[in-house]
């Protein structure tokens, strides 16, 4: 059996067709038309044998009601009077369904439309059932009678009904049975074929781009119906995934290259300073030695600290958004991180101060994440804004949410550039590179937001940046 498959699959003309019947939608459609099929059966059969129940229960009551009007007959006018009653009843109208016998002992037929007495099985204690041929030429065909012994004379009366009605209702019946078993299947089978045909293809559209991005094309995409169903939603959520995988590999090209970028002149720097440095060692200048490794322990702290962001970014993305997930109250965070970077802003002449906010607003979240993400915001808008700014972290209740927002009244952002700063590495212009920094800070506040499943907008303060994180309500 498995050999013949294989060769059907291999088959050049029939292996299109294998392909449909080995889906699971066929076998499910096929499967359905064979319930079908069976349930049709059952119930067809259900109703044949409840009907020719009761079309023997009406003949046994004919038969039973004909028995004892001979029996009255017998006793009250004797067995001429019988004898001429069954002559009678075979002549009238009726007498094609019935069947008579009146013959004595020694097995001499003394009336009925019977040529001798039949093998005839008895059911329910006195009716019998047999076949009366030769008086019918059809072999299904079946009688329904009862015997009564007349008296002491030794002769009996056959009394029987032929069951023409009944015969005739099982034969539609069977050939309803049939026609209802062979229907359900061949509709299963083209149902299945057709929604099999119909699922491959649209199956065939999802593989042919799975197989392109494996292939390392990143820019296939499924093309959806509009239909809404089950696999225009499987169709957009790979959509989707691919979108997302080509926004990662982008990202990682760009993060690959920013960093060659950004660790290349740090790197350089300080071999040029331990070089330095030697060449200090080898003509005595301690100061000169003191002062290089000094700077180049700075180099080396700032490069720890880039692998320390990019490393919380990785974490941050790799963590299971519903993991370590609590309640976190935002008045506590903001209290906690603007008493972090008070000093600093007033070292650097800036207000650092606390907007309007609910005391018991609260966050489905990671209160370290938050805190981290408030606390770049702080760090970025401490460096670029000028003596005399102000900062502003406020915290608001919305319909859909919670927003938590950080302003200051420096420099901004671009708003073409608002979505470019969010990558790791991206810093707006050359300028920036005199700013202490590796450009990774928003890139963590935008991994920090999207593992809270909460928005991340960058606004224009007019003058300034607003940057809003609308946390979602409670999931």
């Amino acid at each position: 059996m498995n050999l013949l498959a294989e060769r059907w699959r291999q088959h050049p003309g029939l292996g299109g067709v294998w392909r449909v019947i080995a889906t699971t939608t066929f076998r499910i459609a096929f499967a359905s038309g064979l319930l079908f099929s069976l349930t049709s059966i059952g119930v067809l059969s259900m109703v044949r044998w409840s009907t020719c129940r009761l079309l023997d229960e009406r003949a046994d009551r004919a038969v039973e009601a004909e028995i004892d009007n001979f029996e009255q007959v017998f006793q009250q006018a004797g067995l001429e009077t019988v004898q001429r009653e069954v002559t009678e009843r075979l002549s009238s109208l009726q007498a094609r369904e019935r069947v008579y016998l009146l013959g004595n002992a020694d097995g001499a037929i003394l009336a009925g439309n019977l040529d001798r007495w039949p093998d005839a099985e008895i059911h329910q204690g006195k009716f019998l059932v047999f076949d009366p041929t030769p008086w019918s030429d059809d072999d299904a065909l079946q009688a329904r009678g009862a015997i009564l012994p007349l008296g002491n004379t030794g002769v009996r009366l056959l009394v029987g009904r032929l069951q023409i009605e009944r015969l005739a209702f099982e034969q539609v019946v069977d050939r309803s049975i049939a026609l209802s078993a062979g229907a359900g299947l061949v509709l299963g089978v083209l149902i299945g074929l057709f929604m099999a045909r119909r699922t491959l293809s649209r199956l065939d559209a999802i593989n042919r781009v799975t197989a392109t991005t494996l292939r390392g094309d990143l820019a296939g995409r499924v093309r959806l119906t509009g239909s809404g169903d089950e696999f225009d939603q499987l169709a957009g959520n790979v959509n989707v995934m691919m979108d997302r995988i080509d926004r990662l590999v982008g990202a990682m090209q760009g993060v690959t290259r920013n960093i060659a970028h950004d660790l290349r002149t740090p790197l350089t720097r300080l071999r040029n300073r331990l070089e330095v440095a030697l060449i200090a060692q080898c003509t005595s200048q301690p100061v000169a030695i003191e002062q290089t490794l000094t700077a180049a322990l700075g180099d080396i702290d700032r490069l720890l600290a880039t692998f320390a962001a990019l490393l919380s970014i990785a974490r941050i993305e790799g963590r299971p958004s519903g993991q370590g997930v609590a309640l976190v109250p935002l008045a506590k965070v903001i209290d906690d991180a603007v008493d972090l970077y008070q000093p600093l802003a007033e070292d650097k002449g800036l207000l650092l101060t606390v907007g309007c906010h609910d005391a018991d607003l609260v966050v489905n979240g990671d209160a370290h994440l938050v805190f981290q993400a408030l606390v770049n915001l702080f760090d970025n808008a401490v460096k670029y804004c000028r003596s005399g700014d102000r900062i502003t972290v406020s915290a608001t209740r919305r319909d859909d949410g919670v927003e938590l927002t950080v302003a200051d009244n420096g420099p901004g952002i671009p708003e073409a550039r608002r979505q470019d700063v969010l990558e790791p590495f991206v810093r707006l212009d050359a300028d920036d590179r005199r700013v202490p920094g590796a450009g990774l800070g928003l890139s963590l506040v935008a991994a920090v937001a999207e593992f809270h499943r909460a928005t991340l907008v960058l606004k224009d303060n007019q003058p300034g940046l607003k940057v809003v994180i609308g946390f979602p309500c409670d999931r």
